[in-house]
């Protein structure tokens, strides 16, 4: 396995935020940062009309996927091994992403374990999977299900949790020269997501991926903290790099808003490194005779609703119909109306990564010449305090959101 050389640039004296330097083969990748968001991705060719100087200014991107059992059985016996090809060897072409890290991440939606001969199946998915992603995310499982009276019930076990790992990274890892990422389950609650963690860090893992499944910043801070205080005993912050994906992008989004508090890139002052794609979450739960049917809002509000811009005044996303500055920033970044409403998701996210990311080198710059990020944080008025009280690297000093305001006014 290729080890990523990781440098700390900036390391905030109040948040858990840290700058780094990341160095893989001839690649140096910058972090915090956001990547190139391919779900809900547009034609291969619309790629080659996009802006080709501002897409060179991101170096990755991901597109996640469920994956079922059915698929996971048929794609391991499929004679042309064809698995994640349109989301991988269509795309690195030149000209298209060719330039850039390409990653794919997974999530098994079902046990492993439960498939018949589950070694063989799960060792001809993921050399297929090798092959199509530059870095390897070992497959997230989704260790809960419904039942059938949806009600939330665990489908694989901590102990199984752990095996399937173990299992995985030794697969990957044969004749590897690529970063192996492992995921750490949030759905086991914080205690047991520390001890994973620990017996990770014991087998030598160091770069580590949480998979939100669709879940908002706020709901996952106690496990990022929990992540930080592991490796920081263990004296490794200098050696991990953690990876967060399928994040909502909005905390707690209702579709009449026009504004709602974001989400996603506020797990970098958490101490995230690279903010992958955004996810809605899997609905489900509650008992289906007591459930409503549900009713399709009319299609002219899904597409406002999708097609959110980041104002980086207040770290909300708007609607972009409701936003005074979509026009320029359309210009900015050479899209237009049309395109929005062709595929709201896509180009919303297109614009908002490049947002984000100027947005992230603006808080580098606030640590470089020793102004308050907290306190610059603390202006936005969408970010809740429960958020706000996660940043703080110490909880020992009450009146620190307070004095760090103070600092940057």
């Amino acid at each position: 396995m290729t080890d990523i050389r990781v440098r700390i640039t900036e390391q905030d004296e109040e948040t858990l935020f840290t700058g780094k330097e990341l160095s893989v083969g001839n690649l140096s990748l910058t972090t915090p940062c956001k990547l190139l968001d391919l779900n809900n991705s547009p034609s291969v060719s619309a790629f080659q009309t996009l802006d080709q100087v501002r897409l060179g200014t991101v170096m990755i991107a991901e597109r996640s996927r469920f994956v079922h059992q059915e698929t996971f059985m048929r794609e391991a016996d499929h004679t042309d091994a064809r698995f994640l090809a349109d989301s991988y060897d269509v795309l690195k072409r030149p000209g298209i992403l060719g330039n850039k890290l390409v990653v794919n991440s997974l999530t098994l939606t079902f046990n492993p374990f439960n498939v018949p001969t589950p070694d063989e199946y799960l060792r001809s998915i993921l050399h297929i999977y090798h092959g199509r992603s530059d870095f390897l995310l070992i497959p997230n499982l989704k260790v809960k299900r419904y039942d059938e009276r949806m009600h939330p019930e665990f489908q694989v076990q901590e102990d199984e949790f752990r095996q399937y790992v173990d299992m995985a990274y030794e697969i990957l890892n044969f004749r590897n020269s690529k970063p192996i990422f492992v995921p750490v389950p949030l759905k086991y609650g914080v205690r047991r997501f520390q001890s994973i963690l620990s017996g990770y860090l014991a087998k030598g893992y160091r770069y580590f991926w949480l998979d939100f499944e669709g879940s908002n910043t706020t709901s996952k801070a106690p496990h990022i903290r929990s992540f930080h205080d592991c490796v920081e005993t263990e004296g490794l912050g200098e050696e991990v790099v953690l990876y967060g994906s399928n994040i909502r992008r909005e905390n707690n989004p209702h579709l009449p808003d026009p504004r709602c508090p974001a989400s996603d890139f506020l797990t970098a002052p958490l101490g995230v490194d690279i903010i992958g794609v955004n996810r809605e979450p899997q609905r489900g739960g509650g008992d289906p005779g007591t459930r409503r049917p549900y009713i399709p809002p009319p299609a002219e509000e899904v597409i406002r609703h999708r097609a959110r811009l980041l104002d980086r005044d207040d770290y909300t996303y708007v609607k972009y119909s409701e936003y005074p500055r979509s026009r320029e920033l359309f210009n900015k970044y050479r899209v237009n109306e049309a395109l929005i409403r062709l595929n709201p998701k896509f180009y919303a996210n297109y614009v908002n990564t490049f947002e984000i990311n100027e947005e992230l080198a603006r808080h580098q710059t606030l640590i470089a010449e020793n102004e308050s990020l907290l306190g610059y944080l603390g202006t936005k008025s969408s970010i809740n305090p429960k958020l706000m009280k996660a940043f703080e690297k110490s909880f020992s000093r009450d009146t620190q959101s307070q004095k760090s305001l103070d600092r940057f006014f």
